[in-house]
């Protein structure tokens, strides 16, 4: 009885370990990205035009509504979602 149970926390064991390290693979491959203004969806840049062209700002908004100036390296807030590029 005893055996038996100790043979099933060994499977599941050997399990979690595989997980852990395909786990730790996966987060290796990719580092964390930063979260900064400038790459999330809400975030709205602002130009001027110069000489008949436009150029970046450093300012913007934040089209979630919660806050209205913002710059494009803010550290961001807790609506942040990352723009997805094509």
């Amino acid at each position: 009885m005893l055996s038996q149970k100790i043979a099933e926390f060994e499977v599941e064991f050997q399990h979690l370990k595989e997980e852990n390290e395909e786990l730790r693979r996966l987060l290796e491959v990719e580092p964390p990205k930063p979260m900064d203004c400038q790459v999330c969806e809400f975030y709205i840049q602002h130009y001027v035009k110069v000489s008949g062209g436009y150029m970046k700002t450093n300012a913007g908004h934040c089209v979630h509504g919660k806050f209205k100036d913002k710059k494009p390296g803010d550290k961001t807030c807790q609506y942040f979602r990352r723009q997805i590029k094509n």
